[in-house]
């Protein structure tokens, strides 16, 4: 069996007790332990935007490596990458302190405003058109703010958050604080690509025991991703730079 060149993105390195009991084709794109991965894979090579390689020697080794200009899957952003895209201009943070990078997120801080859902009995009819600043007031966070258990307010990332087309993120909430029983999102912690705002968070206390809740504290965190392909969000908080 000749040595064949496939388009299989990823990085394996598979030993092989015989080689000489591989079905027919498995080099080839059939349904073997490679042509399973090859199938759903290979791309022609005019569509390929690299090379990729995969030797078979006699004996017991599969090898592919990757070189660094091929096309990537949707993948975390780590501290070095998070930087690197800042220096380029792709990822903004304003304000921003590099000390705020973590291993593979971005702390984000907590604005100087809340909304704070008026209580009542009347069910709040969840339709397209509804609007949650007819059921909130708006409070300065001028001191902090003590959240119940069980209630729901909404807060602000101080940080105007700007992404390039082809990056897009989660917010998540910091370990210290989850601890203690806040969620800093309900259900909304992903963040479009290319947006370029402030991030609203939906921040609940689950505990058991009140919860002090001042501004200026890094609340949260957002977490990197690259997509596969571009996109810019243009929906109804595309400009949100207030509560």
């Amino acid at each position: 069996m000749e040595d064949r060149d496939l388009a299989v993105p990823g990085q394996m390195d598979i030993r092989l007790e015989r080689r000489d009991t591989l079905p027919d084709g498995v080099l080839e794109g059939g349904e073997g332990v490679l042509g399973a991965l090859a199938t759903g894979a290979a791309m022609p090579e005019q569509e390929r935007p690299g090379q990729r390689e995969i030797g078979m020697r006699r004996g017991t080794r599969v090898r592919h490596r990757t070189y660094v200009n091929l096309r990537r899957p949707m993948a975390v952003l780590t501290r070095d990458v998070i930087l690197a895209e800042i220096d380029a201009g792709r990822i903004r943070i304003e304000p921003f302190d590099r000390d705020q990078v973590g291993p593979a997120s971005i702390d984000l801080t907590l604005g100087d405003r809340i909304r704070v859902i008026e209580p009542g009995a009347a069910p709040i009819p969840l339709k397209a058109d509804v609007d949650y600043r007819d059921h909130t007031r708006l409070e300065a966070l001028d001191r902090p703010f003590v959240l119940a258990p069980g209630v729901t307010i909404h807060g602000i990332t101080r940080e105007r958050i700007t992404l390039a087309s082809d990056l897009c993120g989660f917010l998540e909430g910091r370990s210290r604080f989850a601890r203690l029983g806040l969620m800093i999102h309900v259900t909304s912690a992903f963040v479009q690509p290319g947006v370029s705002n402030r991030q609203v968070l939906e921040i609940s206390n689950v505990s058991g025991h009140p919860l002090e809740v001042h501004a200026g504290v890094r609340i949260c965190q957002i977490v990197l991703l690259r997509a596969e392909g571009e996109a810019v969000y243009a929906g109804r908080f595309f400009d949100q730079d207030e509560l």
